[in-house]
């Protein structure tokens, strides 16, 4: 299990990127699936996950949590 630092700013898909991110690249394995409170995080992880050459939903699994709307287009 990995986690996302404390610092975390949820309001900031940037910094949720960069959080990301440095999580997929410090782990030793990479996870199968990542779940996220929110669905903008959610969306946010996706981004971060492509970005890392990682396919979703192949290689890693993203469920969000809060169940907006406009989420069931991601």
């Amino acid at each position: 299990v990995a986690r996302i630092p404390e610092e975390f700013d949820p309001k900031s898909t940037r910094q949720g990127m960069e959080a990301i991110k440095r999580v997929l690249k410090q782990s030793p394995q990479k996870p199968t699936a990542i779940f996220a409170y929110v669905d903008i995080a959610a969306i946010t992880a996706i981004r971060a996950c492509r970005s890392q050459g990682l396919r979703v939903p192949e290689d890693v699994s993203v469920v969000g949590f809060s169940n907006f709307a406009f989420t069931e287009w991601s």
